[in-house]
C-alpha cells in the first residue's frame, strides 16, 4: 500500500465518454424505459469506481495514474464549447456540442435543445483545474481539485 502526504494530494477526476452511436437507437430507449437510469457498476473501492450506463462507461479514479492517450492535453480556465468531430448520440438524439466548464460539469446540447449534463464534484473548498482533448475520435476531459486544507491549496 502507498501513502501520500497531506501536503501532495491532488484528485484528480477523469470522465471518458465512449459512445459508438451506430448500436444504439431509440427502439431500444422507447421500448425499454429502464435503460434511460441503468447503471452496471462493475468494481468499486475507496480509490476507483468502474461503471457502465445505456450510452457510456465511466471510470473515476482518485491518486492513480493518468490514463494513457496517444494524444496531448490541453489546459483551460474558462468554459469551452465543444462541438465534436464525430457523430454522437445522447439517449437517441444527436449531440452538437459540448460546454465544458472548469468546475467539472459537461453540458450535453443539441441543436437548440439541452440534453443533461454530467457533473463531478468534491467536497469541500476546492481549486479545480482542467485539461482537454479535443481530436477526430474523442474527447477526453480529465479535472484537477486542489483542496483547500489548513490555510492553503495542496
Amino acid at each position: 500500500m502507498r501513502y501520500t502526504s497531506l501536503s501532495s494530494l491532488l484528485t484528480p477526476v477523469y470522465l471518458v465518454v465512449i459512445v459508438l452511436s451506430n448500436f444504439f437507437d431509440c427502439q431500444d430507449i422507447c421500448e425499454n424505459p429502464e435503460l434511460a437510469t441503468y447503471e452496471n457498476v462493475i468494481s468499486e473501492d475507496f480509490l476507483h469506481k468502474i461503471s457502465h450506463h445505456y450510452h457510456y462507461s465511466r471510470t473515476i479514479r482518485h491518486y492513480q495514474k493518468y490514463p494513457v492517450v496517444s494524444d496531448s492535453f490541453k489546459k483551460f480556465s474558462t468554459t469551452q464549447d465543444v462541438t465534436p468531430k464525430f457523430s454522437f448520440k445522447y439517449y437517441g438524439n444527436d449531440v452538437t456540442r459540448f460546454g465544458i466548464y472548469s468546475y467539472g460539469k459537461i453540458e450535453i446540447l443539441g441543436e437548440k435543445k439541452y440534453f443533461g449534463k454530467i457533473f463531478n464534484y468534491v467536497y469541500g473548498d476546492s481549486l479545480p483545474e482542467y485539461e482537454m482533448i479535443d481530436n477526430n475520435d474523442f474527447i477526453a476531459v480529465k479535472w484537477h481539485f486542489q483542496m483547500f486544507i489548513g490555510g492553503t491549496y495542496k
